[in-house]
C-alpha cells in the first residue's frame, strides 16, 4: 500500500479525531478548511498511531504543519518532548495506562499561552476532572 492508501484505510478503520485528520491530510499536502491540533493526550495518541501507520513514524513530515495555526507553530518545537512524556507516562497507544494527566498539563502549558491568528479556528478545552463529583 501506498501512503494515501494507508491513510484511507486508518479512516476507515482507525481511531481518528479532528486533529489526526487533519494532520493526516496536510501531511499528503491536502488542505482542509477547519485546522485542528491535539489539544489532549487522547488526541495526542491518536496523531501519534497516525503517524506511525501511515507515515512510518517519520517525524520529519511534521514540518509541513508549519504555518498551519499559532497552536501547530507552538506545538512544533515541542513535539518530541510532548511526545517523550506521553510514551513515558502511558506508552505507545496507552500501552502502559489509561491517564495521562502530565502530558494533560504540558499540552495545556504550550496551548493556554498560544495568541491565535484571526485565521485560527477557536478551540475550546473542558476540565473534566470534577465531573460527576459532588461538591459541597
Amino acid at each position: 500500500m501506498n501512503t494515501e492508501q494507508r491513510f484511507l484505510n486508518w479512516l476507515a478503520t482507525g481511531r481518528t479525531g479532528y486533529s489526526s485528520e487533519y494532520m493526516g491530510f496536510k501531511l499528503l499536502g491536502y488542505n482542509k478548511k477547519c485546522v485542528s491540533h491535539p489539544s489532549d493526550p487522547g488526541d495526542f495518541n491518536r496523531c501519534l498511531v497516525m503517524l506511525q501507520e501511515v507515515f512510518n513514524g517519520d517525524k520529519s513530515q511534521l514540518e509541513k504543519l508549519a504555518g498551519s495555526s499559532a497552536y501547530w507553530d507552538a506545538l512544533l518545537p515541542k513535539w518530541d518532548y510532548v511526545e517523550r512524556t506521553f510514551l513515558e507516562e502511558v506508552g505507545f497507544n496507552w500501552s502502559k495506562g489509561t491517564n495521562a494527566p502530565k502530558t494533560y498539563n504540558v499540552l495545556r502549558n504550550i496551548l493556554d499561552n498560544v495568541k491565535p491568528n484571526k485565521k485560527d479556528t477557536p478551540v475550546f478545552s473542558i476540565n473534566l476532572n470534577n465531573v460527576g463529583r459532588r461538591t459541597k
